[in-house]
């Protein structure tokens, strides 16, 4: 049976509910202010910040509904579908986000969305489970635009992709002038490895070919903050000389500290080969023209000479005592024009004539004005074919030939050997 309250007893009872009440409301105040307070620091926040569940979207900060171009409101409710490009990105973020409910971690993927506008850009998202114990989580995720990010790093790549590959030496240096990096042409060019390089100075290419002033110039430029371009004789690891172009730049911090050097540099040992083979060339061009204007006078005089000798040999009897000096003038002269004429069929240029000719003969005929110009220390030697067919060539042709080879040889034997035929 229940007992009957007395008026006092009911009136304390009204007094501890009104104090029930008056203290819910005030714990209600309190969270709702904590929510307030959460919900303006997260709209503050630089990176987007969302809540999920079960894929359909619920809330957004700030942050989000600029990066998305939506309004919160045109969010809310909706499937995160509708914010992805494509299925297949959809697809692959829902898979990763059943994996991360079944083993509660973090995880972080690199995605692709779509604003409002229709504008494609790259994301990271972290998700994490907001509400672990209730049966459909709470997913929140945090994202950030990373669009420049990735253009960046995909250029950086790149860039890093043409110095692995370029064919010139790359070299990287700290400050101090010690290595930090270098790509696989230094590798192959000096033939040291990267391990072997690394932290060393690049001291170890010196040729000994420079003195101490040379390098003394180049570092007082780089260390002033300037670009130095040279020239380098270089020594490869195996003792091998080798001639470099060289740019080296130094690289500046944003507080414009020098951080580091860059140095580009061309193996230009064949270039200056060629180079040098060309200006060889040109000489001789020079030298064949000058012999043969030259020759062109002697041979008037010589033709002068012979001509009065057969003078004198039609005017002198048989018995003359002079008869004898006179033959050997004319001989000595007949001698000299027939070099002169080899000079000037050397030296002169005309058009291609072909004609049959015997290689023996033109051999010979060029040999004779060789053993004036090779050195007596290298030997000429003849193993001649007896009978050897005609050939249809241009004979100054051949002569230009066999003399190029024969001063190749010549120049590759500077103590002397033997030019066999």
């Amino acid at each position: 049976m229940t007992q009957k309250l007395t008026y006092s007893q009911l009136e304390q009872k009204v007094t501890e509910l009104e104090s029930t009440l008056e203290n819910y409301g005030h714990r209600e105040a309190i969270l709702k202010a904590q929510k307030d307070f959460l919900k303006r620091i997260l709209d503050i926040l630089p990176i987007g910040v969302g809540l999920s569940q079960n894929r359909t979207m619920h809330w957004h900060n700030h942050a989000m509904t600029k990066m998305l171009g939506y309004t919160p409101e045109e969010l809310s409710g909706k499937n995160a579908c509708m914010i992805y490009p494509d299925d297949y990105e959809y697809d692959r973020v829902t898979e990763a986000l059943r994996e991360l409910l079944e083993d509660d971690e973090i995880i972080e993927i690199e995605t692709k969305w779509v604003r409002k506008d229709g504008s494609v850009f790259d994301c990271r998202v972290r998700y994490t489970i907001f509400q672990p114990q209730a049966k459909n989580p709470v997913i929140l995720a945090v994202a950030e635009d990373i669009t420049d990010k990735k253009r960046l790093r995909d250029e950086v790549n790149r860039l890093a992709e043409a110095i692995y590959y370029t064919s010139d030496i790359v070299i990287i240096t700290a400050p101090s002038g010690n290595i930090k990096y270098n790509n696989p042409a230094f590798e192959r060019i000096t033939g040291y490895s990267s391990d072997e390089v690394l932290g060393q100075n690049p001291r170890i290419l010196k040729s000994g070919e420079h003195d101490e002033q040379f390098y003394r110039n180049l570092w007082n430029t780089i260390s002033n903050g300037k670009t130095w371009h040279g020239q380098f004789i270089n020594k490869k690891k195996d003792g091998t000389l080798y001639n470099e172009e060289a740019t080296i730049s130094p690289v500046f911090s944003t507080k414009g500290e020098i951080v580091a050097y860059v140095g580009v540099k061309r193996d230009v040992t064949e270039k200056l080969k060629l180079q040098a083979e060309l200006h060889h060339a040109q000489k001789m061009e020079s030298i064949g023209m000058l012999a043969g204007g030259i020759a062109h006078d002697f041979n008037n005089i010589l033709q002068s000479i012979y001509g009065y000798t057969q003078l004198l040999l039609l005017e002198k009897p048989p018995e003359d005592p002079d008869m004898d000096r006179l033959n050997s003038i004319e001989k000595a002269t007949q001698r000299a024009i027939q070099l002169v004429r080899q000079i000037l069929t050397f030296s002169r240029k005309t058009e291609s004539q072909k004609r049959p000719i015997n290689l023996n003969q033109e051999i010979r005929l060029i040999t004779k004005l060789l053993r004036r110009t090779i050195p007596k220390m290298i030997d000429m030697e003849f193993h001649l074919e007896k009978d050897l067919g005609l050939i249809n060539a241009d004979p100054i042709q051949i002569q230009q030939i066999i003399m190029n080879l024969c001063t190749n040889a010549r120049d590759a034997m500077p103590d002397g050997g033997k030019i066999v035929f």
